[in-house]
């Protein structure tokens, strides 16, 4: 047996579908390279998004710094009202010392006119102390507050943030 099984191809171009082919080649040659000028133009734009976001990231270091500043700004201004309330304290503490030692001589002299006096100035002396420590509690809750707002901005500016 032998094998003779032989088959014959006959290619024939017909140049009508040649030259359309050719249009088609010719466009899809446009296409790929416009998607390389798109794909040059997209590398680019992610190029200045990099920037972008790297110049984002120093303005956001900026902002921390400002906030950090903000903040030690607060701290020494509540430093500083508390070394004064502190101060004036002292000075109440030394003359409510001084009105309760007139209390009790007026008291030893039986003069009642004078003790009634140096009591009354001992209720005012407590008053005003009273005030300070409520103004040394509002100086702190005031700095409690100004600190929150400042990191709230930071944090704003970093992004949204969500209703609590």
């Amino acid at each position: 047996m032998s094998n003779d099984n032989q088959i014959d191809f006959t290619v024939r171009i017909n140049r009508d579908g040649v030259a359309e082919l050719s249009g088609d080649l010719a466009k899809v040659e446009a296409g790929a390279k416009s998607t390389g000028v798109a794909g040059a133009e997209a590398a680019k734009g992610l190029s200045g998004m990099g920037q972008a976001a790297g110049q984002a990231g120093s303005e956001l270091g900026e902002l921390r710094q400002a906030v950090d500043a903000k903040t030690a700004a607060i701290k020494g201004g509540l430093q500083v009202e508390q070394s004064e309330i502190a101060l004036q304290q002292e000075h109440l503490s030394a003359a409510r010392a001084e009105a309760q030692a007139r209390l009790q001589a007026a008291k030893a002299q039986g003069d009642e006119a004078a003790a009634t006096r140096a009591g009354n100035e001992l209720r005012q002396i407590e008053g005003e102390q009273l005030a300070l420590v409520a103004r040394a509690k509002n100086a702190e809750a005031g700095a409690v507050q100004q600190a929150a707002d400042a990191r709230r901005e930071e944090l704003t500016a970093i992004g949204p943030l969500t209703q609590a």
